[in-house]
């Protein structure tokens, strides 16, 4: 008798070579993320109670730390773009499986660093009114009635999700062109950011909001910004020689 083997069948509820990666990348950033929040958080208390013993804090101490949240996690995927995809590749893996894992990992970074932002804001916020402290929020343009979740949420969520593709894109570009191209293109690789910085701040682009729709208008904008960074990253990476090594 002939014996009939049966196909090998992934079960339909084992996760694809993309989300694998995505979890493997988020994995390695939240491992650094939780030692930057942690120095953020003690940042904000200490100067919260410095600033307590010789005069009233009138605005957020945490608000402050933006450009942290911007830039960090941004540097990061600089290293990731520049230092996964040989030993991805080595392992037997997919260049799309790579881009979509390190877009997935952007996505979801950005996501939980605007949540932690969000929670860490209205805790601040309550800390400052038990201490009878004026709490006010200066750097988020969506907010225009007060202080609200979802709008303080969604500012930093694009923001930072603009970020860290620009970061991809940057350490793409210097994968693929090195040095001299890579820093000769930082105004088209960064640029994304500070565009979307802009749009997202009255005092950079004002009038930004009412010309496009309001709101929805520049989520929009930021949204096609975002794309287009995620797109040109896919391109880069798709197109790079690398050394298949994982060391």
């Amino acid at each position: 008798m002939t014996a009939l083997t049966a196909p090998t069948v992934r079960p339909a509820h084992a996760p694809g070579p993309a989300s694998r990666t995505a979890r493997r990348l988020v994995r390695v950033q939240l491992s650094v993320g939780v030692w930057f929040w942690a120095i953020v958080l003690v940042v904000v208390v200490v100067l919260g109670v410095v600033l307590h013993r010789y005069a009233q804090p009138q605005v957020s101490i945490l608000a402050q730390a933006r450009q942290a949240g911007i830039w960090f996690p941004f540097s990061m995927h600089v290293v990731l773009a520049t230092g996964y995809l040989g030993p991805h590749l080595a392992a037997g893996m997919t260049r799309r499986s790579y881009v979509r894992g390190a877009v997935g990992c952007a996505v979801v970074v950005a996501a939980l660093y605007a949540a932690l932002m969000t929670a860490g804001l209205l805790a601040e916020r309550l800390w400052y009114e038990a201490n009878g402290w004026t709490w006010a929020l200066q750097v988020v343009a969506l907010e225009s009635s007060g202080p609200r979740v979802d709008l303080i949420f969604l500012d930093h969520a694009l923001m930072f999700l603009v970020a860290n593709l620009s970061g991809l894109l940057v350490g793409a570009v210097y994968l693929a062109y090195r040095g001299w191209w890579g820093t000769l293109l930082l105004p088209v690789t960064v640029g994304p950011v500070l565009l979307t910085g802009g749009l997202l701040a009255d005092d950079l682009l004002p009038g930004v909001a009412g010309s496009v729709g309001g709101t929805a208008g520049v989520v929009v904008l930021v949204l096609l910004i975002a794309v287009s960074v995620a797109l040109a990253f896919s391109w880069v990476a798709r197109r790079t020689a690398v050394s298949r090594s994982a060391g």
